[in-house]
């Protein structure tokens, strides 16, 4: 879908609210993402502002809507309001799109402290922030789901250094490639093996190169060797040998979230 312009109204097309677009933030693995308020049946904004998502493909729409649903209520993931079709404007006429409203991180993500000076973090702020994202991550696990974005793009950092898990859009059950590639939207965080499916351990990888990029205030991606997470981390911690394991080849990595947090250092 074309991008919407600024000021563009957005209704609910289940509830009836209303919203008035303010700025167009970005597209990920769901489809575009815009900060938008609530409009009343005068038109005056009201309220704190939202982020709205949209996406022309409703099987994406579903898995982000189910999945974020379902950890509304998780500290450690940015929170879903509603989820409603709705109708827009576009060079093709007027066409029903899928709207999710979520939380609006004005805070930022991974990728934006590593700009703006909030990072590097020392070691054991890395575990204790690490710990909370696994939480959500582990209960994906244990139902045989993958997230399969866990890049700094897609991990929002919220007040007091919480990480949240952002976009759902291309978490899936059954790890087989469909729909969305597996490695299609982030290539440069995807592991060299995941063969013919995405798995748990494939998420892992993605953390232990989240950890690295929050050691050293850096974008890492898959490139990355072994031997370079030796100056960021110190020798008798244990997260140096946790990162190893995770960014190892999959039959050696953690293999769930749960393992990977029982690797982390305790002190």
């Amino acid at each position: 879908m074309r991008r919407l312009p600024v000021g563009t109204v957005i209704e609910n097309q289940v509830s009836g609210t209303a919203y008035r677009i303010q700025a167009f933030l970005g597209e990920g693995g769901f489809g575009a993402a815009y900060g938008a308020f609530h409009i009343d049946d005068d038109g005056d904004e009201y309220g704190e502002p939202v982020c709205l998502k949209f996406t022309s493909d409703a099987r994406v729409w579903h898995g982000e809507a189910f999945f974020a649903g379902l950890l509304h209520d998780h500290t450690n993931v940015v929170r879903q309001r509603d989820a409603f079709p709705t109708m827009v404007v576009d060079g093709r006429g007027t066409r029903m799109v899928f709207a999710i409203e979520m939380d609006y991180m004005d805070t930022g993500t991974v990728r934006d402290a590593c700009y703006d000076g909030r990072l590097p973090w020392p070691e054991d702020r890395v575990v204790r922030k690490i710990r909370g994202l696994l939480q959500p991550l582990s209960l994906l696990h244990n139902m045989g789901t993958s997230h399969r974005d866990i890049t700094p793009g897609n991990v929002y950092v919220a007040n007091r250094a919480v990480l949240k898990l952002g976009d759902f859009g291309i978490t899936k059950t059954g790890f087989k490639k469909l729909g969305v590639r597996a490695d299609a939207m982030a290539p440069y965080y995807a592991p060299a093996d995941i063969g013919a499916f995405w798995r748990p351990a494939d998420d892992i990888y993605q953390v232990g190169l989240l950890m690295i990029t929050l050691l050293s205030g850096e974008e890492t991606g898959n490139s990355v060797r072994k031997v370079e997470v030796n100056p960021l981390t110190s020798r008798d911690y244990g997260l140096r040998e946790a990162i190893k394991k995770a960014i190892s080849v999959k039959s050696q990595r953690p293999q769930t979230a749960a393992e990977l947090a029982d690797l982390l250092p305790r002190r």
